[in-house]
């Protein structure tokens, strides 16, 4: 059996967008937000400005507000995530990933995750992760351990007490 060519369409300049290849309802309300609601919409309009991105900035070089080309590797998929000390039960008790949702200039949203434990290799140094840092492809840790010993103690009670 023998197919028909698929028929070719020709567009006109009054054709909606939403006919053509590649726009979608989300696409089509952007359009239309700049006031392009047709083919010929579209090919008239003219963009407002020119940004140059044969200049590449580094991130530290920008300030707040500040436009600018860098270069850079995405090492994960839309998620940010800072490691941050918690210190709820002692200073270097522990590091956290904060999760961030939303950063922005003017809002900033995140969440804290579990706590991370140091790992086997940490032996004795056990009592708390303290610092967490990516070097490469080497993850540095600081790990935490408290050793007890009489002059150690007596230390302790002295700050107790609110003497040096």
């Amino acid at each position: 059996m023998k197919r028909d060519a698929p028929r070719q369409t020709r567009l006109r300049l009054d054709t909606p967008v939403t006919y053509l290849k590649g726009v979608g309802p989300a696409r089509a309300e952007a359009l239309k937000r700049l006031g392009v609601l047709t083919a010929g919409d579209l090919l008239y309009h003219i963009p407002h400005r020119y940004e140059d991105a044969s200049t590449i900035s580094t991130i530290a070089s920008l300030e707040t507000g500040m436009q600018g080309t860098v270069v850079g590797r995405v090492v994960s998929k839309g998620v940010l995530q800072l490691p941050v000390q918690d210190c709820t039960r002692t200073y270097g008790g522990g590091v956290r990933l904060l999760q961030v949702r939303e950063l922005k200039p003017d809002r900033f949203e995140a969440e804290a995750q579990g706590l991370l434990a140091p790992p086997p290799q940490a032996g004795a140094y056990r009592a708390g992760l303290h610092t967490l840092s990516a070097c490469g492809d080497h993850t540095l840790i600081d790990v935490k351990r408290i050793d007890r010993s009489a002059r150690g103690l007596v230390i302790a009670l002295q700050r107790r007490l609110g003497r040096s």
